[in-house]
């Protein structure tokens, strides 16, 4: 997992890359992870939750 201020890059094990960007102008804030979940806070005050299943 890839997070920069404009989105979110998730690089699978197989080698597909799923790529996530912000709405808008807004950017990435915070982050806050573990192995399976990613939080991130973003300018403008939202909050957006992701997962990842055990298929990735």
């Amino acid at each position: 997992m890839q997070v920069h201020p404009r989105g979110i890059r998730h690089i699978r094990e197989d080698g597909c890359v799923n790529e996530w960007r912000t709405p808008g102008k807004r950017t990435i804030v915070k982050v806050g992870y573990n192995r399976l979940q990613l939080v991130v806070a973003l300018s403008g005050g939202e909050i957006i939750y992701f997962e990842v299943d055990v298929t990735g």
